[in-house]
């Protein structure tokens, strides 16, 4: 997911270097850090392309965004989604 990689460049060095050990955590805690941070990094720049909808609240949580900011939805997604 590319935005979260643009949400992460818009935060301070040491913000970004918190929330990635964090996000890498939540989301592998099983797995060393070195893996953490290359599943980071293929998350960001789209070789990984699916993340499991309860892990949604945590990224967002530790980013410090909304569902919506981090899924980059509208009021037309929003919709289309209420009525499926």
């Amino acid at each position: 997911m590319k935005k979260i990689k643009e949400i992460l460049m818009k935060m301070s060095k040491p913000q970004r270097r918190k929330a990635i050990a964090e996000l890498g955590a939540a989301l592998w805690a099983e797995s060393t850090p070195l893996a953490q941070y290359t599943n980071l990094i293929n998350l960001y720049t789209g070789r990984c392309r699916k993340i499991a909808p309860e892990k949604i609240p945590v990224i967002c949580k530790i980013l410090g965004v909304t569902p919506n900011d981090l899924l980059d939805w509208d009021d037309v997604a929003r919709e289309t989604v209420k009525t499926a």
